[in-house]
């Protein structure tokens, strides 16, 4: 267990490094929703990454920043820290392995159990409503149109599923509620997570999640990093419909439609998610007053995305 107690010290002090770095940048103005939501991803990857390059570079588990620092007070700080370190791991092992069984277990839940809906449901039919919709707004979208189920117990009203095959899942007390425009508005949406990739992506994100509950700051990160994805997701909706009032229609009809509970969320957890009230107000007023944000093209601001994850990873080599 000795080989864990790096990465232990990496996500604990990355959970605190890594989301107070990520807060502060994106409370400058006018940042894209694509760069916040790159941000929000350092709390939850730099402890893999950094665990990563140390095996890849044959790091040793001894601290060697304080015999680089020398003596004097920056040498004892570092060695203290470093120190102090060690004794995390050993306290928060227990906590890591209970976490890392948890995380391990819902993603291979998740997984199998969406593989179970897919056969038991089967995609909507070709002359369906919500096929014929999707289709038509996966044509002006530019991507190949997923499957697209309806099921009559969601883990959430509307959702992307699935690794290497995406799936739309749809409520079916969702679809009836919706008009033609809210319902081209929801598909839209979801197809913006599926061009983006995020289908697979909130799994791993979500499994990330799961194996640092331990650090205690583990879903406060993902719940950042899942707003900024549902916002990206509404931006391109808005700005590919030209109607971000549908979206806002169909956002408060699935709120107050609510979602499934127990294990059948539970099981879905990583794929599916759920939005506080708080959360669905803010993407509400966003596209009622229109995204600031709206005509810029994605990938601006990647040298910030960057300076937040080497920043976040060089305040944790030195812990040990």
């Amino acid at each position: 267990m000795s080989h864990l107690h790096p990465f232990i010290v990496y996500a604990f002090f990355g959970m605190l490094a890594g989301s107070a770095l990520a807060g502060l940048v994106t409370r400058l103005p006018g940042l894209p929703p694509d760069v916040r939501r790159g941000v929000w991803w350092a709390p939850l990857a730099v402890p893999f990454v950094l665990y990563a390059a140390s095996w890849a570079w044959r790091w040793r588990v001894a601290c060697w920043v304080p015999l680089l620092a020398g003596q004097g007070f920056a040498g004892a700080f570092l060695a203290w820290l470093c120190r102090a370190g060690t004794v995390l791991g050993h306290v928060l092992t227990p906590f890591f392995a209970l976490s890392l069984v948890v995380g391990a277990g819902k993603a291979i839940a998740g997984t199998v159990l969406l593989a179970r809906l897919r056969r038991h449901f089967g995609p909507e039919p070709d002359g369906s409503r919500v096929a014929l919709t999707l289709r038509a707004v996966a044509e002006r979208t530019g991507i190949r149109p997923p499957a697209v189920m309806v099921v009559p117990r969601p883990a959430s009203q509307a959702f992307t599923a699935g690794l290497l095959r995406p799936v739309v899942v749809l409520s079916r007390a969702l679809v009836e509620q919706l008009d033609p425009e809210e319902l081209e508005a929801v598909l839209a949406h979801e197809l913006a997570h599926v061009r983006a990739g995020d289908h697979w992506k909130k799994w791993l994100a979500a499994t990330a999640r799961d194996i640092l509950l331990f650090t205690g700051l583990s879903r406060s990160a993902f719940r950042r990093l899942q707003f900024e994805m549902e916002a990206t997701a509404d931006t391109a909706c808005a700005r590919l419909t030209g109607r971000p009032l549908a979206l806002a229609a169909a956002l408060l009809k699935g709120y107050r439609l609510g979602t499934a509970g127990g294990w059948w969320h539970l099981a879905l957890d990583n794929f599916s998610s759920l939005s506080s009230a708080g959360e669905v107000q803010r993407r509400v007023e966003a596209l009622l007053r229109g995204s600031a944000d709206s005509g810029r093209r994605p990938g601006r601001g990647r040298w910030l995305v960057l300076a937040v994850w080497l920043l976040t990873g060089a305040i944790l080599v030195p812990l040990c």
